[in-house]
């Protein structure tokens, strides 16, 4: 039996209700700082005081870093990252890479700051990026907005 899928399009009004999402390729370096303001969208990004939306994006959180095409560091919470001592934690091991890689080695940086849907369950377990191994390649998974499958099933959300 198929399972049929399609995704959500949402209007540019509507983007305060969705997720926050970043991500770095980079030769360079990746300073901490990234990180902080990274967070600051948690509560800061289009959720003003008073308004619908001001709730913001604090259902969980989630960083990983390939260095080089392998995972070198993965974390995901729930709960919002400006709060977890967690976050900044990963942040500083991704930071801490530009001094150790060698010139050269690349560096790619997925982060998520999650809002849950209105039918969202908010959990660690429902925190992206997901992190998955097949074939003997890491692959590392986050999006934004809402993925409706007829599956039926529950106690997932819709990227599982």
């Amino acid at each position: 039996m198929s399972q049929r899928t399609r995704v959500s399009n949402r209007p540019a009004r509507l983007a305060s209700r969705m997720c926050r999402m970043m991500g770095v390729v980079s030769r360079g370096p990746v300073y901490y700082d990234l990180f902080e303001e990274f967070a600051d969208l948690a509560t800061k990004g289009m959720c003003p005081i008073g308004a619908p939306d001001e709730r913001g994006h604090k259902d969980g959180w989630g960083l990983a870093c390939f260095q080089n095409g392998s995972l070198k560091v993965h974390m995901r919470d729930a709960g919002s990252a400006p709060d977890a001592s967690k976050y900044y934690g990963t942040a500083w091991e991704i930071a801490k890479l530009n001094m150790e890689r060698a010139p050269g080695q690349s560096l790619i940086v997925m982060g998520h700051l999650r809002r849950a849907s209105s039918q969202g369950l908010v959990a660690q377990k429902f925190a992206h990026p997901f992190i998955e191994e097949r074939d003997g390649v890491t692959w590392a998974f986050q999006h934004n907005g809402s993925l409706i499958t007829d599956s039926g099933d529950s106690g997932k959300i819709d990227s599982q």
